[in-house]
């Protein structure tokens, strides 16, 4: 598992049973805000968004994170997720207020680029995080009007959860159930959705201590 540690400037890295392993971190990639796994063919990689600096950078898991390689200048970018075997990222930037797709070209010579192939923007209010499932749906928190929007690959948005439950979603994820795990930072919460969006409960109330 690997954790976006904001205000303490790094990337955590965790095993499988929450176990603490490293912390990498790079003086060029200020607070990381969001990672995304980029591959996990050794020596593994992570996709890191650093808005301070609008920048897409590359940590390898095995170092101690100076081993680190732009991807991406994109001002204000938030979230990654990357699809498609690492392929494929897409990045909420909230300049525009938009999802972002990139696809990564081999270049003559078998150099690699990043390339913008689309924009999602009709349906997002102010997009923050982003996450995937081993079905290729993708999950954008969205600030503006305190929802999750569920996305296929091509952009098209298939469902809308957690009006009138949600505040300020950030984080999501989901669970081997299909079950949709929602963090909000304004009720100080973790809620849980079905797949089919409606609300099951409050999986970690605000009395069990998150905060923001």
């Amino acid at each position: 598992m690997v954790v976006a540690d904001v205000m303490n400037n790094r990337v955590q890295v965790f095993d499988a049973d929450g176990k603490w392993k490293r912390a990498l971190s790079a003086k060029a990639l200020p607070f990381p805000t969001s990672v995304s796994f980029r591959t996990l063919r050794s020596p593994g990689h992570v996709l890191v968004t650093c808005p301070s600096v609008g920048a897409l950078g590359r940590l390898s898991l095995t170092s101690d994170g100076n081993s680190y390689k732009y991807h991406l200048t994109v001002k204000e970018l938030y979230g990654v997720v990357t699809v498609d075997k690492g392929n494929t990222s897409l990045i909420s930037e909230s300049v525009y207020n938009t999802v972002v797709k990139y696809k990564r070209t081999k270049l003559l010579g078998g150099k690699a680029k990043h390339i913008q192939t689309d924009t999602y923007e009709r349906h997002f209010r102010k997009p923050r995080n982003i996450n995937t499932d081993n079905h290729s749906n993708i999950y954008v928190s969205d600030i503006g009007d305190g929802t999750v929007k569920i996305m296929g690959i091509e952009g098209q948005v298939t469902a809308t959860i957690g009006k009138d439950v949600l505040r300020h979603p950030t984080g999501t994820c989901v669970d081997k159930e299909g079950n949709i795990i929602v963090a909000d930072s304004e009720k100080n919460t973790l809620e849980i959705f079905a797949r089919e969006g409606h609300h099951l409960k409050t999986l970690i109330p605000k009395e069990e201590g998150l905060k923001n």
